[in-house]
C-alpha cells in the first residue's frame, strides 16, 4: 500500500507543477484560474494527508474510502464525496 501511495504523491506533485505552471501564464478566462487555484489547494491538502498518513480516511467518518477511487481521484475528503461522483457518472436508461 505504501507503495501506491507513494506513487499517487509523486502523481499529484506533477499534476501540482503543471497547474502552477499553468497559473503562471494568466489565462484570460478569471473563472478558469480560480478552478486551477482550488485545484492546487486542493493537491497540496492532499499532499499532507499522505505526509501525515491520514490520505485514504473519510473525513467524516474515519473509515477508509475504497482504494479503487482514490487512484482515480485522489483528492477525494469523504464518502460523501463518492456519492457525488457516483450520482454524477451514473448513465440515464433514456437518451
Amino acid at each position: 500500500m505504501e507503495n501506491q501511495h507513494n506513487e499517487i504523491y509523486s502523481e499529484l506533485r506533477k499534476m501540482k507543477a503543471e497547474l502552477e505552471e499553468k497559473s503562471k501564464r494568466k489565462i484570460s478566462n478569471e473563472l478558469i484560474n480560480e478552478f486551477i487555484q482550488e485545484e492546487i489547494q486542493d493537491i497540496e491538502y492532499t499532499l499532507k494527508k499522505i505526509e501525515t498518513g491520514e490520505f485514504g480516511k473519510c473525513e467524516i467518518s474515519g473509515e477508509l474510502i475504497p482504494f479503487h477511487y482514490l487512484t482515480s481521484i485522489p483528492t477525494l475528503r469523504s464518502a460523501k464525496d463518492i456519492k457525488k461522483v457516483e450520482r454524477f457518472y451514473k448513465k440515464s436508461f433514456y437518451s
